[in-house]
C-alpha cells in the first residue's frame, strides 16, 4: 500500500510552478507601442536619390518678330512736297537727316558759306541738295525725272502741264537768266503752309529744269546761296 508519508511531495517545486502558470494565465501579451502610429514610408537605400517630380514641358515662346528699320534713305519712290524730300524735312539739321535716312550727307562749295548759307549733297544718290540756313534745312532741289511731288510733276514735264496739275495755284515770273524760261510758283491754299512754296524752273522750251520747295525767303533764292 501506498504511503504519502513515506515519500513527500517536493512542495517547493511546485509552487513555483503554479506562479508560473498563475501569471501567464492572468496577464495578457501587451499590444505594440507602434499599432496605433501611421504606417512609416518605405525606407531609402542608402545610395539611392530620392525621385524627383517629373518636369514640365516649357511653354513655347512666340516668334520673335523682325524690328522695323528706323531709317528710310532717299530714293525714287521719295517725293517732293512742301515742306519735306522723302524723309528730310523742312527744319531738320544735316545731322537729323542723316539720322532719318541712314545716309551721308556731304556738303559742297556753296559761295555763302560767310553768310551761313551752305549746300548739301547725299552720297549715292545724285541730283538731289539740300540748302541749309542757320543750321537748319531751309529748301531741297531735284534735277532727277524720276522724283515727284505728290501730283505726280517732275523734270521734264512742260509748263502747260504744271498749270493744269496745279490750277490756280500757279504765278509765273521770268526766268532771270534764260530768256522764254519762267519760275512757275505753286503756293499752297492753307493757312498753315502760308510760308511754304514749290518752284518749278523752266527753259526756254517750256521745260521744267529744276524743281525746288521749301520756306520763304530761302525757296526763292535765285543764284542760291549768293
Amino acid at each position: 500500500m501506498f504511503n504519502w508519508r513515506s515519500h513527500p511531495i517536493p512542495t517547493v517545486a511546485f509552487g513555483v510552478t503554479l506562479l508560473l502558470l498563475t501569471a501567464c494565465a492572468g496577464s495578457a501579451p501587451p499590444s505594440s507601442p507602434s499599432a496605433d502610429l501611421p504606417a512609416s514610408p518605405e525606407p531609402i537605400e542608402q545610395g539611392e536619390e530620392p525621385e524627383e517630380p517629373a518636369e514640365t514641358e516649357a511653354p513655347a515662346q512666340a516668334p520673335q518678330t523682325v524690328p522695323t528699320p528706323t531709317t528710310t534713305p532717299l530714293s525714287t519712290r521719295s517725293q517732293l512736297t512742301l515742306t519735306a524730300l522723302g524723309p528730310v524735312e523742312i527744319g531738320m539739321t544735316i545731322a537729323q537727316a542723316e539720322a532719318a535716312t541712314g545716309q551721308t550727307f556731304k556738303e559742297r562749295a556753296s559761295g555763302g558759306e560767310e553768310y551761313g548759307c551752305r549746300y548739301y549733297e547725299v552720297e549715292g544718290f545724285a541730283d538731289v541738295a539740300f540748302m541749309v540756313t542757320d543750321g537748319a534745312i531751309a529748301r531741297a532741289e531735284v534735277w532727277r525725272n524720276d522724283i515727284t511731288t505728290r501730283s505726280g510733276a517732275k523734270i521734264g514735264d512742260s509748263a502747260d502741264k504744271i498749270r493744269n496739275l496745279y490750277p490756280g495755284q500757279i504765278e509765273a515770273e521770268a526766268h532771270e537768266y534764260i530768256p522764254g524760261g519762267e519760275y512757275l510758283i505753286f503756293t499752297p491754299q492753307e493757312a498753315a503752309s502760308r510760308n511754304y512754296r514749290v518752284l518749278f524752273e523752266t527753259n526756254e522750251a517750256g521745260e521744267v529744269t529744276t524743281i525746288r520747295s521749301g520756306k520763304l525767303p530761302e525757296v526763292g533764292f535765285i543764284e542760291g546761296c549768293v
